[in-house]
């Protein structure tokens, strides 16, 4: 029923779950889907998450190794809104992930993300899997940048409600956020398209 609009003519296997609470890590969605009977049947999860706030962007990339892991994972988890964390937490949508779809196309993506650089800490990187142990993701083939943060002229309004830096909330005004986190990283958006890079402005 999928034809040749996916990957060597597959059934999909990466699925994204929409609408999770800001406050779930990825550490903490990882324990759920090993509580819940899906140990070893993912091979990759990834949470964005901001450096700086600690806040996810409320959704998650996980690949499972069979298309039937996928309905299965879909079905448990689909409207689902108790996560231990969060209130208010609308229904958890989950879909497909287009167009990246599979193992290979997600490991030649994140391998080079500013993400995977030294400096980031191991739990907000994208994380590879086998047989349910997490295994080191394979290794970048350039450079990797450092991730930069940048603090720029703020009033007092604006540090109380720091910005979080996801791809749906982040603005392209730099001067209009308290300690804004600019990061070139590649996260796609939940339509599955590259996230729009920002420059560091370089100080004369």
């Amino acid at each position: 029923m999928y034809g040749s609009s996916w990957p060597l003519n597959c059934a999909p296997t990466t699925l994204i779950l929409q609408n999770l609470p800001s406050e779930l890590t990825q550490v903490e969605f990882t324990k759920v889907l090993d509580s819940e009977g899906f140990n070893g049947l993912y091979d990759f999860v990834f949470l964005p998450t901001s450096f700086r706030t600690g806040r996810s962007s409320r959704y998650a990339i996980v690949n499972l190794l069979r298309h039937a892991h996928g309905l299965l994972l879909a079905a448990h988890f689909h409207g689902r809104k108790a996560w231990n964390v969060g209130n208010g937490v609308p229904e958890c949508q989950v879909k497909w992930s287009l167009p990246r779809q599979g193992l290979t196309e997600l490991l030649e993506h994140y391998r080079n993300d500013v993400l995977m650089h030294e400096s980031v800490p191991d739990e907000l990187r994208p994380a590879l899997y086998c047989d349910g142990w997490r295994v080191p993701m394979p290794p970048p083939t350039k450079r990797i940048r450092v991730p930069q943060i940048t603090v720029d002229a703020y009033s007092e309004a604006s540090a109380e409600t720091p910005s979080t830096c996801t791809p749906e909330s982040q603005s392209e005004d730099a001067s209009e956020h308290a300690l804004q986190f600019e990061l070139t990283s590649e996260w796609p958006t939940l339509e599955g398209s590259a996230h729009r890079k920002t420059r560091t402005p370089v100080n004369a």
